[in-house]
């Protein structure tokens, strides 16, 4: 079975819901109203369409059906009869026809979504870039539909093809704001040194909020994403940027009363990173330092340990963490200790030994084991750091 055949075939699959099966008594009845109230060379052509074995023949009549248009006489009930009652392909051939008219988007609109997502999944470009091209001449869809094209759609972003990945962008920027959660995956491309069309995603992006002045407001607007893991990810990327992305911080701190403790965990360590201490920063950290969730508390203290805020009792949350029943907060532990165990270097190490002798777990294990060795070999180091301060002016 050659690709193209698979392609109408999954679309015939995935659109057998939406189609409106009518008796076989009914039908002829209907062929005959039909003769009698539709072009003759519409009828011919539709015939074509539907019945034709020869690929090519079937692309000539759907070219010139699609020219006619609306009011050709019964050229809407003749495409809306293909994708209820023929193949996957002439359900194809129907809807592209009517988006060019941008009309019945009803019927037109859910087998386009479906030929998006087989020709994506089959790496046929041609088609995909036609299927995004056609959804996008719908610029008024009802809520309902714009629900179910906009994740295929942002799916159409990670193309290989840079220009379903431009026709895939330009279509989610005529909905506006309907299609916020494209921000995140736009804002990827934006930073893409080899994609020759970065200018008309940022195009897009202000489209989908005019706020967005730049790629770190992009990243930053992204964090409204009703998805918890896209908004991990944007944090971690925002972190990534050091203090160079303090000017994000307001719209970060919003995310302290976020739902998901893992989003307020990467949260307190995302703050940690980006290392700049206002006073609202440090209110932050101390809210989520008495978060209910121990994964929370404990990302916070590292935080604030960082900051130099309380360090004696963080210090002492994070030894705590080493004796937990909860696997990731032990991992936690140690990977902090690693790093803040030399403000009081004699108690961590001892702490991290003692732990090493009941740990089960061969990853927590080596992570212990790197924050003693690190531990030991940084403490000269430390040690001079402190000389050097001391003897500063």
């Amino acid at each position: 079975m050659s690709e193209i055949e698979k392609i109408g075939q999954i679309v015939k699959a995935g659109t057998v819901g939406l189609q409106k099966p009518i008796s076989g008594l009914a039908r002829r009845s209907l062929a005959d109203l039909i003769k009698l109230d539709r072009d003759p060379e519409l009828l011919r052509l539709v015939e074509i369409i539907k019945r034709s074995n020869r690929w090519e023949e079937r692309v000539r009549a759907w070219q010139k059906v699609r020219k006619m248009g609306p009011l050709i006489r019964g050229w809407e009930a003749s495409l809306k009869d293909l994708i209820n009652n023929a193949d996957g392909w002439a359900g194809i051939f129907a809807a592209e026809s009517f988006s060019a008219h941008v009309c019945c988007e009803e019927e037109a609109v859910p087998v386009l979504i479906a030929t998006l997502e087989a020709t994506l999944d089959l790496r046929r470009y041609d088609w995909a870039r036609m299927a995004c091209g056609a959804i996008g001449q719908y610029i008024r869809l009802s809520g309902k539909l714009i629900e179910k094209a906009v994740p295929v759609l942002i799916r159409a972003l990670d193309s290989d093809d840079h220009n379903v990945r431009g026709y895939a962008a330009r279509t989610l920027g005529k909905w506006g704001p309907l299609s916020r959660a494209a921000i995140y995956k736009l804002w990827k491309l934006l930073n893409r040194t080899d994609d020759p069309m970065k200018a008309s995603y940022f195009e897009v992006l202000q489209k989908i909020d005019p706020s967005i002045k730049n790629s770190l407001d992009a990243l930053t607007a992204a964090l409204r994403d009703p998805d918890p893991d896209i908004r991990i990810k944007i944090l971690a990327d925002v972190a990534s940027k050091g203090k160079a992305a303090a000017k994000a911080l307001p719209r970060l701190l919003i995310l302290s009363g976020d739902d998901s403790p893992s989003v307020r965990r990467f949260l307190a360590f995302s703050l940690g990173q980006i290392r700049f201490a206002t006073s609202e920063v440090i209110a932050t950290l101390r809210t989520l330092a008495n978060d209910i969730e121990p994964s929370v508390r404990l990302a916070a203290s590292h935080a604030l340990i960082r900051f130099g805020v309380d360090t004696e009792h963080h210090l002492n949350f994070l030894i705590l963490g080493l004796n937990s029943k909860d696997r990731t907060l032990r991992l936690m532990s140690a990977g902090a200790l690693r790093e803040t165990g030399h403000l009081n270097r004699r108690l961590s190490i001892s702490s991290l030994k003692k732990a090493l002798k009941t740990e089960n777990d061969e990853e927590i294990q080596e992570t212990i084991k790197r924050a003693i060795n690190h531990l030991k070999k940084g403490w000269p180091k430390f040690l001079k750091m402190l000389s050097n301060r001391e003897q500063s002016p």
